[in-house]
């Protein structure tokens, strides 16, 4: 019995002093450099959406004249992704709808040159918008204006205000009005209304191939999106 009493004791004793040592960590660790940039750091993630570069470098875009800095600007807050990658992302997206399916076709073809899949994925970007949003089109919708007023009145930080944003970066880049541009157009960005009227004949190689990468990125960045909308449901 003593010797049991004593073996109580030794136990009691070594937790003690794993307390006191975790006691001593913690104690050293919220009065350490870490810890207070740990700090820094959550208050100072904005509370509500409107509050954040995303936001306001987005909302900018609708009126602006795009350039080739700033669409890389966008690529920066939302994550670069290579073309390799993109595709390989694409091909393995499930539960892919006939356009989704139409699109890989496109995008995977070798009987079509960058220049000739450029012009027929932008043929149908507004109905993958429009699938993205699950929105029916009506004969007097405008996409922008879906876009611009999906924003307003956002407030908070989560899922469904984040992809209202990067779509409406999408769409005010692809359908930027360039017939209102005073500047030269940047030919490195698949502007959908100028491409599909003009046509790619003033456009080098490089530029086509620049356009065609870029619109493919933003095919995959929809793609993400709808598929997170579906895990979510």
């Amino acid at each position: 019995m003593d010797d049991w009493n004593k073996r109580l004791l030794e136990i009691s004793e070594k937790i003690g002093q794993m307390m006191l040592s975790i006691n001593d960590a913690v104690t050293k660790f919220t009065a350490s450099e870490t810890f207070s940039n740990l700090i820094d750091f959550l208050s100072s993630i904005p509370k509500d959406i409107q509050e954040t570069d995303l936001y306001r470098s987005i909302l900018r875009l609708e009126k602006a004249e795009v350039t080739y800095d700033t669409v890389e600007g966008f690529q920066e807050l939302i994550g670069y992704v290579s073309y390799d990658m993109c595709v390989n992302d694409l091909t393995s997206v499930e539960d892919k709808t006939e356009l989704d399916k139409y699109i890989l076709s496109i995008i995977s073809s070798e009987n079509f040159m960058s220049r000739e899949k450029l012009v027929i994925l932008l043929a149908h970007f507004e109905e993958l918008i429009y699938q993205t949003i699950s929105h029916t089109r009506k004969s007097n919708d405008k996409l922008k204006v879906i876009a611009s007023n999906s924003t307003k009145n956002m407030q908070g930080m989560n899922f469904d205000n984040y992809r209202k944003l990067i779509i409406c970066g999408i769409i005010f880049i692809v359908f930027s009005n360039t017939d209102k541009y005073d500047s030269e157009i940047d030919k490195r960005i698949p502007f959908r209304n100028n491409i599909l009227h003009r046509g790619t004949l003033s456009y080098t190689d490089d530029e086509v191939k620049n356009a065609y990468e870029l619109l493919v990125y933003f095919i995959l960045e929809l793609n993400i999106i709808a598929k997170k909308q579906k895990t979510r449901k």
